[in-house]
């Protein structure tokens, strides 16, 4: 029991983060989807602090009213918006607890009890995202589900409607993405010539530079970079790869053909972490032997293209996708709530139709759903990116369990092979 009675609002908050990631941050998801269905449910405006401190709390029953009136006082007090937000009633909040808690609430307004409905709902709805490593439903299932047992669940049917509003068109094939670009096909050419693990001639890596002024410039660049730091500037080709070995002028075009792709603005930081998953699925996929350094190399470098084709989306729909995502829900999630599918599908289906290979399509489709796919390339991605610590996704201790059985990779593993990307600087100087 999490005794709250004596708590300051930054103690209490400390406490909750303490018990558990079905605390806090469950409480953040279900405020985020409970606000969005208030609007769509058409629930006056003024009612969302209500709906929010709701949500905040609905998890801890056992607050008494004493510590209630003292936590909303706090929160009166620390909140930037209090001076132009109405604060909820007290006996509102108490009234939709008790709601919340299966008790009788005599009096309770009828807002009251639609506030109560949607926590209830979105709560339910919550509990079913988390379950997908143990029980996979599409989303579409997981709302019919939610309309059948709506009554035994203790809220109206009708509001699973709202959830259903939710939904927007994702990218789709029909979108720019569809069409293989430029920048995709200098990937591809690079692909073929860089695809298999031999070793390569001076003469074929220059040969491939040559062919396209960002990846000459791209050689250049890191050969004249603070990395090396030669006596004189570097300008020909041929004495930029000697300079800096084949193994690592490979690995430089690789990402040079890959980064045009993030040109736009605000992705550097998407840019960034895929450079650190290519690092190291490189050094889990020499490690393990499940993929040559390169492939891993390739494959963490366009894992999150899905994530890009969501960035195109329409206004409207970004918006949403955006405010899901600032309120507490990891991308995944608010993908799935959203779109049906997660930015692992979009992906795989977008590196389908530019003609990446099988195995890395399927990786990279798998790669926060490890558990629906056979592939230990999958597994070993998820692995890389729950290590990342990007919170992409919810965090799911089966999920890492299965697939450290399934490629053999421990915990100690991605440790040690994250300590052995130390080309990261190098990549880093891909601009």
């Amino acid at each position: 029991m999490l005794d709250v009675g004596d708590l300051s609002l930054s103690q209490w908050n400390t406490a909750l983060e303490d018990s558990g990631e079905g605390a806090s941050r469950q409480c953040k998801r279900v405020t985020a989807i409970s606000l969005e269905v208030a609007r769509l449910s058409q629930l006056p405006r003024h009612l969302e602090p209500l709906i929010e401190r709701v949500a905040i709390l609905h998890r801890s029953k056992d607050f008494g009213s004493i510590a209630l009136r003292r936590l909303a006082a706090e929160m009166e007090l620390v909140d930037p918006q209090a001076a132009i937000c109405p604060q909820p009633d007290l006996a509102e909040l108490e009234s939709i607890l008790l709601l919340l808690d299966g008790k009788p609430a005599p009096g309770a307004a009828i807002h009251c009890r639609q506030v109560a409905d949607i926590v209830r709902m979105c709560t339910a709805l919550d509990e079913q995202l988390v379950a997908q490593p143990l029980d996979y439903k599409p989303i579409d299932t997981i709302l019919d589900e939610l309309h059948t047992f709506a009554v035994f669940e203790g809220f109206d049917p009708d509001l699973v409607n709202c959830l259903r509003q939710l939904r927007c068109e994702g990218p789709g094939l029909t979108s720019n993405w569809a069409r293989l670009p430029v920048q995709a096909k200098i990937a591809q050419t690079v692909i073929r010539c860089l695809g298999s693990e031999d070793e390569c001639e001076i003469s074929d890596v220059e040969k491939l530079a040559a062919s396209d002024p960002v990846l000459a410039g791209a050689l250049i660049q890191v050969a004249n970079s603070t990395i090396y730091s030669p006596y004189s500037r570097i300008s020909r080709l041929r004495e930029a790869i000697s300079y800096m070995g084949t193994v690592t002028a490979r690995k430089v075009l690789l990402a040079a053909s890959v980064r045009p792709l993030f040109a736009s603005a605000g992705l550097r930081r998407l840019w960034t972490h895929s450079l650190q998953m290519a690092l190291l699925c490189s050094a889990l996929g020499k490690q393990s032997g499940i993929v040559g350094s390169e492939e891993g190399l390739l494959i963490g470098l366009v894992h999150d293209v899905g994530s890009l084709a969501v960035q195109t989306l329409s206004g409207a729909t970004l918006e949403r996708y955006s405010r899901l995502v600032e309120k507490g829900c990891p991308p995944v999630y608010v993908e799935q709530s959203l779109f049906g599918r997660d930015h692992g599908e979009i992906g795989s289906e977008i590196l389908s139709l530019w003609s990446f290979p099988a195995r890395i399509v399927e990786a990279v489709r798998f790669h926060h759903q490890s558990e629906r796919s056979e592939s230990p390339v999958a597994s070993m991605l998820y692995l890389a990116e729950f290590w990342s610590g990007q919170d992409e996704d919810l965090p799911s201790f089966v999920r890492i369990r299965e697939c450290t059985v399934r490629t053999g990779i421990s915990i100690e593993s991605l440790a040690t092979a994250h300590n052995r990307a130390s080309a990261l600087n190098v990549l880093g100087s891909v601009a």
